[in-house]
């Protein structure tokens, strides 16, 4: 069978098939679309969160290290935005910034309105519609994964080897911090250690 015969027969059977959701129409006389750009963020993608009732999607990238030819001043606008996405379309919604550095995880509030980044600017909360940021934390770079309690009123971050830290959703301070123990304990048993801290 020739190449061409393939291409009719490939092209045949893409014509039949029904859009995908939130397909934009195609262009005339075209018979099929190879690929699109919904949902591409760049490259380098670190995180990505779905809201609780799955109707947006957020993304969070940077530059990778083996682009010699990107700038700092390249890199830096790109590797602290936040793109929030229509997850049934693929349409770019909105970008949030955070004050600088790069973002490492992202979590939704229960609700949907709020969005928690972890990273190089320590913990931001941001609003979802606005992209206004709400506070961040003290200090200097935080790394971690962020996650809502059930009634959205506290933000806990566990961090990589080390505390899980509380945080008022309201006012940005922080309740309490709790360390895992650091030798043989009741949990950690001789010879183990703790790796990471997940909320």
């Amino acid at each position: 069978m020739s190449s061409r015969a393939i291409l009719r027969a490939v092209l045949a059977t893409l014509a039949v098939l029904p859009p995908a959701v939130g397909a934009n129409e195609l262009p005339p006389r075209a018979v099929a679309r190879i690929g699109d750009h919904r949902f591409y963020h760049g490259p380098g993608v670190r995180c990505a969160a779905l809201s609780p009732d799955g109707s947006r999607v957020a993304s969070a990238a940077a530059v990778p290290i083996y682009f010699h030819h990107a700038t700092d001043k390249d890199r830096e606008p790109y590797d602290r935005t936040i793109v929030l996405w229509d997850a049934a379309t693929g349409e770019r919604l909105r970008e949030i910034r955070v004050p600088r550095g790069t973002v490492d995880s992202l979590a939704f509030s229960p609700n949907g309105k709020r969005i928690a980044a972890v990273g190089g600017s320590g913990i931001t909360l941001s609003e979802v519609e606005t992209g206004r940021l709400l506070w961040r934390s003290e200090g200097d770079k935080w790394d971690g994964y962020p996650q809502f309690s059930t009634d959205g009123k506290e933000l806990r971050v566990g961090e990589r080897d080390g505390p899980l830290t509380a945080w008022d959703v309201a006012t940005g301070k922080q309740l309490r911090r709790w360390r895992p123990p650091a030798g043989p304990s009741e949990w950690v048993k001789e010879r183990e250690s703790i790796m990471d801290v997940a909320p």
